[in-house]
């Protein structure tokens, strides 16, 4: 543990240490914790310290006294950002030589117990996980003060809540409860001010006693790193070897010997050609895992099945499923595919036999093709989760272009608690689905969620009584076969899966080209004599076509 704790505040900043946890304290409640030159450089060079300590599993900042902070300390005289060109040279050393909370390896999670404005809420914002009091005030306030945003928010905050409601929010500077913050996606709980610091401590007691300190690191640095990856196979080769990698890692044999012994984990305290067995009979494929079911309605129903082991994932079903996916892209009257899982489970995660034997040294991986295969098919993929979806479940859900969930169904990544980082281009979708904030959270701390927070958070689009999900997925499965044309289907999946990876102009360009290959199709003559003479589209089968 850190021996140079400070008691007392020095440049406003104080530390304290809970166990594993250090809680630094924005120290000048007199001034509303307004930070002034020294305060902000005395608070990096804690956070730095701390980052340092291997002892050290987390780190909660929090304010003291009423506000969170008031922003910059400002002085009468409105002359307080006007720096001659030595103030300006000094400060822009001292920036450059600051640490980058988001290159840390410790999760940091900001305990914002009172209201924040300006710099007080710009700086949580670099932060991991953060947690805010329902009915304090918080504010991007600096149009309002003749300043521009700034400490990276105008590059953070469209990426947390969207860049619509980031444009109202900062061009505005309008104040928002903490309430309203965590409907944004800006923070992650909003607790009544008074359990603010407790709710936060809660969260990093957690993490420190049930994650493992390299998957945690190494997975905070990847999901922000691949934030800005605009090349999805670049970011998922990155992904892949890092995994490869942790997984000869010390923690990871431990993380899968505790889970398949039962037995509570023993971690380091640093950071540092296809074969198909199946048989057909009309409509159906029998596969020893994977049931593929199609209907009349341009529909197919693939039921991953091994209910025995409650569906968990192994090489045979990871075989089966991506030749049926290939038989359905093939068959010319399915229009759209539906995946759910046998009896009351979805798949909550890699076999443990398997997580053992690769524990041992076995090439599961060996000729694999990855885990966003589902994202080529050019054929819409809905997911009917029926039940616990964790681990390589979730990282196959993800991959599907909507999702419906069972109210209650269980949801966890799993894989921090497991030594691993986030698998699978996992952190890449997530983060793009809810924000990196969320992505963090569910990511880091490998926690359970509800369908219904899944839901509220965007990682599923749909909510379904558990009797009926099957069916309301394959209705939306038929309204998809019945009114749209699969040549359009192929190309708005592609450009929501690849222009994703592009630019701006990049986007328009290929779309402006795939309009012109669209208009050289019969489903183009088909939609518009359709409109004209207000009749049910009939639509050709999908011939594959490459763009």
């Amino acid at each position: 543990m850190c021996s140079d704790v400070t008691p007392e505040p020095v440049d406003g900043i104080s530390v304290e240490h809970h166990g594993d946890v250090a809680v630094v304290w924005l120290d000048r409640p007199e001034r509303g914790n307004g930070f002034i030159a020294a305060m902000q450089t005395e608070l990096h060079r804690q956070l730095g310290r701390l980052d340092a300590d291997d002892a050290v599993r987390a780190i909660v900042v929090t304010g003291r006294g009423r506000f969170f902070s008031t922003g910059a300390d400002l002085e009468p005289g409105g002359s307080n950002f006007a720096f001659d060109e030595e103030q300006h040279n000094r400060a822009r050393e001292e920036m450059t030589a600051r640490g980058r909370p988001w290159k840390m390896r410790t999760p940091i999670i900001g305990a914002l117990n009172g209201s924040a404005v300006g710099l007080g809420l710009t700086f949580p914002m670099q932060w991991d996980i953060r947690v805010v009091a329902e009915d304090a005030k918080y504010g991007f306030v600096f149009t309002r003060r003749g300043l521009i945003p700034e400490q990276n928010s105008l590059w953070m905050l469209p990426r947390l809540v969207g860049l619509g409601t980031a444009l109202e929010l900062l061009l505005t500077g309008r104040l928002f409860s903490g309430t309203d913050a965590v409907r944004f996606g800006l923070a992650n709980e909003a607790v009544p001010a008074g359990s603010v610091l407790l709710r936060a401590l809660e969260i990093a007691a957690d993490l420190a006693a049930t994650t493992a300190p390299a998957a945690v690191g190494i997975t905070k640095q990847l999901a922000y790193e691949l934030l800005g990856e605009t090349d999805r196979e670049a970011a998922f080769a990155r992904e892949w070897e890092t995994f490869r990698w942790m997984g000869s890692h010390p923690d990871s044999a431990e993380g899968v010997a505790s889970f398949v012994e039962k037995r509570p984990r023993n971690l380091h305290n640093r950071r540092t050609s296809r074969c198909r067995s199946s048989r057909r009979a009309g409509g159906m494929v029998m596969a020893a895992t994977v049931r593929y079911n199609a209907d009349d309605s341009g529909a197919v129903l693939l039921t991953l099945s091994r209910p025995e082991r409650r569906n968990m994932w192994t090489a045979q079903m990871e075989l089966e499923f991506y030749d049926a996916l290939d038989t359905a892209a093939a068959d010319e009257s399915v229009r759209a595919i539906v995946v759910t899982g046998e009896g009351t489970s979805f798949v909550p995660g890699l076999d443990p036999t398997v997580l053992d034997e690769l524990r041992a040294g076995s090439t599961y991986t060996a000729n694999r093709r990855p885990q966003t295969y589902a994202t080529t098919i050019p054929k819409p993929i809905i997911g009917a989760i029926n039940g616990t979806c964790a681990g390589i479940g979730l990282a196959q859900a993800l991959n599907f272009d909507y999702r419906f969930a069972a109210r209650g169904a269980k949801f966890s990544t799993a894989f921090s608690k497991r030594g691993l980082p986030a698998e699978d281009a996992s952190a890449w979708v997530l983060t793009r689905l809810v924000g990196p904030a969320h992505a963090f959270d569910l990511l880091a701390t490998g926690r359970v969620f509800l369908a219904e927070e899944a839901f509220d958070l965007g990682v599923v689009q749909q909510l379904s009584d558990p009797e009926v999900v099957v069916a309301d997925a394959l209705l939306f499965a038929h309204t998809l076969a019945e009114n749209v044309s699969p040549v359009a289907m192929a190309m708005i999946k592609s450009q929501v899966w690849r222009d994703s990876e592009s630019t701006l102009e990049a986007a328009r360009v290929r779309a402006q080209y795939l309009l012109t290959v669209a208009k050289k199709q019969t489903d183009f003559d088909e939609g518009v004599r359709s409109l004209v003479e207000r009749r049910q589209p009939q639509f050709d089968p999908y011939t594959p076509l490459h763009f």
